[in-house]
């Protein structure tokens, strides 16, 4: 008897596991080809756009393209999604290789300086990975974003990638730009710049430049306590983990989306997948402006969904430099931002689902 009512048991719990695997598996798929549909929508914006877009929209557009690229070596060729993902990736080839004359005759000095990160797809995507120390250091509201110069920002990326005035060969690393490249004073898009820094230099192929010489800076700084640039590269973006959660209340009310996105992308190009969340993504999706495909258009509306707080109207994001508001209002920063991030929410999602069905 104790037998019979203990197998009984068994094949209940079998059969309910099953079926809670086979709802969650379902979700999972509608998310899938709701970011797949959101990814489209962009592209067709940049299919129709290509030639009115500024270069930070196109370098969201080569990161996507990268990161579609490193998706299909790893997706099955018989995978329903394959064929669809392999056209969108050709498209986005197509309109990034479009645009280029374009950028060139609308800033051809900027064009120039950033020509290294734009002109082919992005390929240095790491493995998803968790954070293995998190801090819980709230952003000291004392610091100021306008202590961060964009423009000598700008003088460093240059100086990395060897397209700088002083600098015509990669990796070249100076003390001013690496002291503030670590700095601990920043937040926002100071913290983003940062990160992005270090990016440009993996995408330049300066990675064991930048390896080599990390120590030997934070050493003579005496006030970096991390001589590694990974374990570096982990902190700053647990710093920027805990802003990330400090905006996304009132990310939409605040004109934040693009700050936002941008913090996503940035840490989840390192392969942290603590940045990708489920419930994010679909907010995300619901910032697409439905009429062209962009993103950070002016005017637009969210719908309200009972479930969430966010707020119903955008609220204009502040100026970006170099930002270029196009005619339909969408603004191509946040566009290429959000296409970016699109991207590896797609690759981290399709992963995670083949890694169900192993």
């Amino acid at each position: 008897m104790f037998c019979a009512i203990f197998t009984v048991l068994v094949r209940w719990f079998i059969l309910h596991s099953s079926a809670a695997r086979g709802s969650h598996q379902v979700k999972s798929d509608v998310l899938t080809d709701r970011a797949v549909k959101s990814l489209e929508n962009v592209v067709d914006f940049y299919k129709n756009s290509f030639d009115k877009v500024n270069l930070d929209s196109i370098y969201g557009l080569r990161v996507a393209q990268g990161s579609l690229a490193t998706l299909l070596k790893t997706l099955p060729i018989d995978h329903s999604l394959f064929q669809k993902l392999t056209s969108l990736h050709d498209t986005m080839t197509n309109a990034a290789e479009k645009a280029l004359p374009y950028l060139k005759e609308y800033q051809p000095d900027y064009y120039y300086q950033f020509k290294p990160v734009v002109d082919k797809p992005w390929s240095i995507f790491q493995d998803f990975k968790k954070m293995k120390n998190k801090t819980t250091r709230p952003s000291n509201p004392e610091l100021s974003e306008h202590y961060f110069d964009e423009q000598i920002s700008d003088n460093c990326m240059t100086e990395m990638i060897g397209t700088n005035a002083y600098s015509k060969h990669p990796c070249h690393v100076s003390f001013d730009c690496m002291k503030l490249m670590t700095s601990d004073d920043l937040k926002g898009y100071g913290n983003t710049h940062q990160i992005l820094y270090f990016l440009f230099g993996y995408q330049t192929g300066c990675r064991t430049i930048i390896e080599k010489k990390f120590p030997k800076f934070c050493g003579f700084l005496k006030k970096c306590n991390i001589l590694n640039v990974d374990k570096f590269l982990e902190r700053k973006c647990g710093q920027i983990l805990v802003e990330m959660n400090q905006l996304k209340e009132n990310v939409v009310i605040n004109g934040d989306t693009d700050l936002f996105m941008e913090q996503g992308l940035v840490c989840s190009i390192l392969g942290y997948e603590d940045f990708l969340d489920r419930t994010i993504l679909e907010n995300i999706l619901l910032w697409q402006d439905k009429e062209y495909g962009c993103f950070g258009r002016k005017n637009s509306h969210i719908k309200e969904y009972e479930d969430t707080r966010h707020v119903m109207r955008r609220i204009t994001m502040r100026k970006i430099l170099y930002e270029r508001e196009l005619d339909d209002g969408c603004s191509s920063h946040e566009t290429g931002v959000a296409t970016g991030l699109l991207s590896i929410y797609l690759r981290w999602l399709l992963l995670h689902e083949l890694e169900l069905k192993i």
